[in-house]
């Protein structure tokens, strides 16, 4: 009997070469939720644009997205990112799970330094959470989550329904986070794959 694995979900994992200077010098930072602490004193809301000050790096991070997504999948859309946003989190401080809702697919950079213990990015794996019935096995694949630990200038392109967190932060770990979105018209493909 023949195996097939026909339903996966595609990230995208490479160093960004080009000078992130523009973006190293930036500290507008987005507090989350289990940092208000560090964020009283500021004011106004978070930017959640932080790219949009920093237009050298958002067009290098765009061209990276679309050369991706078009050498992939072979849209005829093009991609932009809609929002963007900092984060500086300190040792003992986590990334509770979530995933980024109103966007295609989603991105990190890590633009600092980090160390083997700066707490890697772990992504749930959706598919043996989508039976009525969960069975484990170190064999099985679907059950597995994946982990990716920050290196500099990393960059991590995934679709934005994927849960993700972490919660073994025990050195400063700041990133780049930000949503991506199809501009123009979306067209829609009936297709399927014959095995």
């Amino acid at each position: 009997m023949r195996t097939y694995e026909p339903f996966r979900y595609t990230f995208y994992v490479g160093t960004v070469k080009e000078d992130l200077t523009e973006l190293c010098n930036c500290d507008d930072y987005a507090w989350s939720h289990e940092q208000k602490n560090r964020g009283e004193g500021r004011l106004g809301e978070p930017n959640f644009h932080v790219l949009d000050s920093l237009l050298q790096t958002k067009h290098l991070l765009e061209r990276y997205v679309n050369d991706a997504l078009h050498n992939n999948y072979k849209y005829v859309n093009d991609f932009r990112i809609t929002t963007s946003w900092i984060t500086n989190n300190n040792p003992g401080e986590n990334i509770r799970p979530h995933h980024h809702k109103n966007s295609f697919y989603s991105g990190v950079l890590y633009h600092g330094d980090y160390w083997d213990d700066s707490g890697s990015l772990i992504f749930k794996n959706p598919i043996g959470h989508a039976s009525p019935i969960e069975l484990y096995s170190d064999a099985n694949p679907m059950n597995d989550s994946i982990g990716i630990p920050p290196r500099k200038n990393l960059m991590i392109l995934f679709p934005s329904c994927i849960t993700h967190h972490c919660y073994d932060i025990n050195r400063e770990r700041i990133s780049l986070a930000f949503n991506i979105m199809p501009t123009g018209t979306i067209g829609r493909s009936d297709s399927t794959c014959t095995l």
